[in-house]
């Protein structure tokens, strides 16, 4: 799965943060460049025409921009009002940006910082009341932790999207509500014969083997085989 980082404001050419973090975790992810004074619109387009994302993610500003596509949009802590960022930057001209985001995008999924210090999260929770939004408490506008992120974006990959290649990729059962966990499950069983999910919580490791009529659930630590129940009430713990 291809995916597009698309940065917040800022004056210079360095690589975001976030960006260089979600890069480290191993997806195959592309910056999706732009500093103030650059045509924004015109830079997200080549960069959707040149890379063809399945996912963008994208902070801050850029949230203005990015769901006017056909493309799946993960948000972290998107401008909702230009006047915010107008306020924020009284120097500068914003009035070639959007006024507001488009709202299109058919699946958008927005992370917000309950402590962020430079925008109102309850604006973009109105804006964005229709959509699947997730609040994490002791964030501010800049997330000290992505653990947020890449739970959504492997709730895409995994559950939306059904990209179930997990050989290399173990995932982490915390990212995952018990709902959710029960879907992957199911998706997986879809696939067909010989499926593995490796899913790791703490010191613990457990291998899910589906077909399209069983599920076996083996736990490494223990060597012992577990139920669905039991794996969820590991979940719970």
């Amino acid at each position: 799965m291809k995916l597009i980082y698309v940065n917040g404001f800022r004056e210079d050419d360095k690589l975001s943060s976030t960006y260089l973090r979600l890069k480290e975790a191993g997806f195959d992810i592309e910056p999706c460049q732009w500093k103030y004074g650059d045509d924004v619109r015109k830079k997200i387009d080549e960069c959707i025409q040149k890379i063809k994302p399945d996912l963008i993610v994208a902070s801050s500003t850029a949230g203005l921009f990015v769901t006017d596509y056909d493309i799946p949009v993960v948000l972290i802590n998107p401008v909702v009002d230009r006047k915010d960022l107008e306020k924020l930057h009284p120097d500068k001209d914003f009035s070639s940006y959007p006024k507001k985001p488009s709202n299109k995008s058919l699946y958008i999924k927005i992370i917000l910082g309950e402590e962020d210090e430079r925008l109102n999260y309850k604006k973009a929770i109105e804006f964005f009341k229709n959509r699947d939004l997730l609040v994490v408490e002791n964030e501010g506008h800049r997330l000290k932790s992505i653990n947020s992120i890449l739970r959504e974006i492997k709730k895409y990959q995994y559950i939306i999207k059904k990209e179930l290649d997990f050989e290399f990729d173990p995932l982490i059962l915390e990212f995952f509500t018990k709902e959710e966990l029960s879907i992957l499950i199911d998706n997986a069983m879809d696939l067909g014969d010989s499926t593995l999910i490796a899913l790791k919580k703490d010191n613990e490791m457990f291998e899910i083997t589906c077909d399209s009529h069983n599920v076996t659930i083996f736990d490494l630590r223990n060597k012992t085989s577990v139920t669905k129940e039991e794996l969820f009430e590991k979940l719970k713990g």
